[in-house]
């Protein structure tokens, strides 16, 4: 009874370790610091991204902003990292954000926030590849090559909160670019 008990378990790891690698599920995860946008320095914040085969899912937290102020939050993606030249070449920076190009660059909505009193923002975002969903805010371009892309996140700033007005300071891209973090391909 062992002996068929064992060799239907090297049956079973046989047949499984014939199943090509890019059809088992594998998620790989980063972590970065976010980073003000004018400084370059780090902040009180980080963020973490977590690649499958399929798509991408932010989590983020970030203290010492404005209190009571709406931040929207975008994906800047580099579906091919080596075609971009704008910080030399295979470095993407913004004069890479372009449809078109080289880089074959997206630029889309990922989430947005709202701060409380302590100054303090939370957000997650996620996205598949493919043609981004229906009525998806702002830009361009979609998410080709969810694990080689390099994806860089940007927080915009929209000032105080004005009732009325606050979904939608969170998914325009009118703001001004205050903190960044960088994913690059694992």
């Amino acid at each position: 009874m062992n002996r068929i008990k064992t060799l239907s378990l090297s049956v079973t790891l046989l047949a499984f370790s014939a199943i090509p690698a890019t059809s088992m599920a594998q998620t790989a995860f980063q972590a970065a610091d976010v980073m003000n946008f004018t400084t370059g320095e780090a902040t009180t914040g980080a963020m973490t991204l977590s690649r499958s085969a399929n798509s991408v899912h932010l989590r983020g937290s970030i203290a010492g902003l404005d209190k009571k102020s709406v931040y929207s939050v975008w994906w800047i993606i580099f579906n091919n990292p080596a075609g971009c030249v704008g910080g030399g070449d295979g470095i993407c920076t913004g004069d890479d954000v372009y449809p078109g190009g080289p880089a074959d660059a997206a630029a889309l909505n990922a989430s947005g926030f709202l701060t409380g009193t302590d100054g303090t923002g939370y957000f997650v975002g996620e996205l598949e590849t493919g043609a981004p969903p229906a009525g998806m805010p702002c830009c361009f371009g979609q998410l080709n090559d969810s694990v080689g892309a390099e994806i860089h996140i940007v927080i915009q700033t929209h000032g105080p909160a004005v009732v009325g007005t606050i979904a939608t300071e969170m998914t325009n891209a009118n703001g001004i670019d205050e903190y960044f973090a960088v994913f690059l391909t694992p």
